[in-house]
């Protein structure tokens, strides 16, 4: 006896329309963490330049034009295979919502290529050379948020960047996508949405420290009535199109400076010297938003190893 799947009327099978291929996309893609999205999209981006370049179409994507594009682009292992991933799940995405047979045969000619394991292969650049983590004093952070740039526009939005960074241990990418309605000025508050590990539509508090609230009052003076929080800025000082900023942007602010600094060292800066300076470990648990006290707790073994240097008694 035939399953009852087997009696629809085929007449009831018809290609979807645009603009329900396209409300397909969107509902698919939502399932996905915030973060994810983006770097999804930073590589699609990426891939769509390269393609525009190539003058070929960015759907032709089979083995041959990804490994040609990824090629051109040289990173570190690990960065290809995130970005092979990110292109199969954009033309996966296309392929499952469409009737386009040849779209579909190149997902799945996608889905089988295997990357080369060969270091020297062309694709790969040389890994990159990580800084030591550190946290930073008191007069290394007072000098980053009196530095000045080329405009009052540019040294306002900059300061207040760092500001974020030390004094509310945003991640960069929460720095990137921050809109103007997740800052509470009435309640000293920072909604952080679709954080690191939390589903998309977590929402996260932080408190909004005196010295960061006034940092962006003053850069909040210069963009009244925009959507996001930070955007970039001409060299002639103008405010260019509401739009997020990129984490390299952010990455930029800190490592020209004096103290020439990565993003995540003011988030590392804020767990240590909160500690080190009495702050229950709750509380900075908290503000950092780490799911365990251990994670929290990695932040005291510097200073633990400091202190132990000061008490421990040698006899020569």
């Amino acid at each position: 006896m035939p399953n009852e799947i087997t009696r629809i009327n085929s007449a009831a099978i018809q290609s979807m329309t645009a603009d329900r291929r396209a409300a397909n996309l969107e509902a698919l893609l939502s399932a996905l963490s915030a973060n994810t999205q983006a770097q999804i999209a930073s590589t699609w981006r990426l891939y769509c330049g390269w393609c525009k370049a190539q003058q070929v179409g960015e759907l032709e994507l089979d083995p041959v034009q990804a490994l040609a594009f990824l090629t051109a682009y040289p990173a570190r292992p690990s960065t290809q295979r995130a970005r092979i991933s990110h292109l199969r799940t954009v033309i996966g995405l296309h392929a499952d919502t469409s009737s386009d047979f040849n779209l579909q045969f190149r997902a799945v000619l996608l889905q089988r290529l295997k990357l080369p394991t060969d270091v020297d292969s062309l694709m790969y650049a040389e890994p990159r050379k990580r800084r030591e983590k550190r946290a930073l004093r008191s007069d290394e952070i007072y000098s980053e948020l009196n530095r000045e740039w080329a405009t009052p526009q540019l040294t306002t939005r900059n300061r207040a960047i760092i500001g974020l960074l030390f004094y509310a241990g945003l991640r960069r990418s929460e720095v990137c996508k921050l809109q103007w309605v997740d800052v509470n000025f009435d309640e000293n508050t920072i909604a952080i949405r679709g954080a690191k590990k939390r589903a998309a539509d977590n929402v996260d508090y932080v408190p909004l420290m005196p010295a960061a609230r006034r940092l962006l009052l003053a850069w909040k003076a210069f963009c009244a009535g925009r959507k996001m929080v930070f955007c970039a800025i001409s060299k002639a000082g103008k405010l260019l199109s509401d739009s997020s900023l990129s984490g390299e942007k952010i990455r930029l602010v800190c490592g020209i400076g004096a103290n020439d600094f990565m993003p995540h060292d003011a988030r590392r800066t804020l767990g240590t010297r909160s500690l080190e300076n009495g702050t229950p470990t709750n509380y900075a648990q908290k503000m950092l938003r780490h799911k365990s006290p251990d994670m929290t707790l990695e932040y005291a073994k510097y200073i633990e190893t400091k202190e132990l240097s000061d008490k421990v008694k040698l006899g020569y």
